[in-house]
């Protein structure tokens, strides 16, 4: 065989790459007839018979070198040399092959991903996203971040006001009342500080408590408002004011007002306490009763006791007078001796 033979059967072999070789075949040297067969010592292999083998179906290639893939014709001596051993190959996970005969796969492209042996790349679901080439898997969005489309390259992070705490999510969730997100990609939202709040949802800041309200610690809560007899006159406290004595507080965020000077006003009053009866004065401390109150007292008690005396006086003087008219009694043991008939 000479050179020009040689470089024939070489470009014919290559064009037969990526078929699968089901039968046993002989060496590379025996092809070419680089050594002798025992039954003929000038063999030449000039010719090739791919009748028995098979093209490689979609998900497989065939990518063998020269020596390794190709089909000797009928020999000299009658010998029917077949294909060669080896077979067609699994594409691996992330690659893939839609036709036959092929010698090499494809990767998958970003946004798709696929398992071994497969003819086609399958998109990534929503929640899910493959950012590179020849992914195996797509692989769900992170926390604080999601995907609403199929084919996702990279998952798109929450924006502010929202968050997520799940993975491979295809939406957000908004910040509920009570807490915020100020940044993109929350995983969570926050509680605000002290005297401050988020009374919306999906809030990107909070604010600050306003009049006649107060908040003490960090936390999801709203600012409470300060309770009756205090109060606040400013924004974004942390605690209320009792209403001072002397003073009435008619709202939660009202200045405290001058008690009435005919009124009382005790600490923590919320309108002027206003003493019923002419016999009371109103003091700091309330209701005093007035110098004409004991008065009116101490002639009541004593005119109460002369009644009594006068009383106790007329019952025994009765007592007396109906002793007198009693019946005579005569000598101890003998009978009552009686006047008359």
């Amino acid at each position: 065989m000479n050179i020009m033979e040689l470089c024939i059967l070489i470009t014919i072999s290559i064009l037969l790459q990526g078929f699968c070789l089901t039968t046993s075949s002989s060496s590379v040297a025996e092809h070419l007839g680089l050594i002798d067969f025992p039954e003929d010592n000038n063999i030449n292999c000039t010719t090739f018979d791919n009748s028995s083998c098979s093209l490689c179906l979609p998900g497989h290639f065939s990518n063998q070198e020269v020596k390794d893939c190709y089909c000797c014709g009928t020999l000299s001596n009658s010998k029917q040399k077949g294909c060669c051993e080896k077979q067609c190959e699994v594409c691996e996970a992330g690659t893939y092959q839609p036709n036959i005969g092929q010698t090499k796969c494809l990767n998958c492209s970003e946004g798709t991903a696929t398992k071994q042996g497969s003819e086609t790349c399958k998109e990534c679901a929503p929640g899910f996203y493959a950012n590179k080439t020849a992914s195996k898997t797509c692989l769900p969005c992170f926390y604080g971040y999601y995907s609403e489309e199929y084919a996702t390259i990279n998952c798109t992070s929450c924006s502010s006001g929202y968050y997520q705490n799940e993975l491979g999510k295809t939406e957000c969730k908004p910040c509920r009342i009570g807490s915020y997100c100020n940044v993109s990609g929350c995983q969570s939202c926050s509680g605000c500080g002290p005297g401050y709040e988020a009374n919306e949802i999906h809030a990107t800041n909070c604010t600050k408590c306003s009049k006649g309200y107060h908040k003490s610690s960090t936390s999801t809560n709203l600012c409470a408002v300060c309770h009756q007899g205090w109060y606040q006159d400013k924004t974004g406290q942390t605690s209320c004011i009792q209403c001072p004595q002397g003073y009435f507080c008619p709202c939660p965020f009202c200045v405290p007002e001058p008690c009435p000077s005919n009124a009382n006003c005790p600490a923590g009053s919320v309108q002027p306490s206003y003493c019923k009866s002419t016999w009371y004065s109103n003091e700091e401390e309330g209701c005093v009763p007035t110098a004409q109150f004991y008065i009116i007292v101490c002639t009541c008690s004593v005119a109460m006791a002369i009644i009594i005396a006068v009383a106790i006086t007329v019952y025994l003087r009765k007592r007396r007078r109906s002793g007198q008219h009693e019946p005579l009694l005569g000598r101890s043991g003998q009978n009552p001796v009686y006047a008359g008939l």
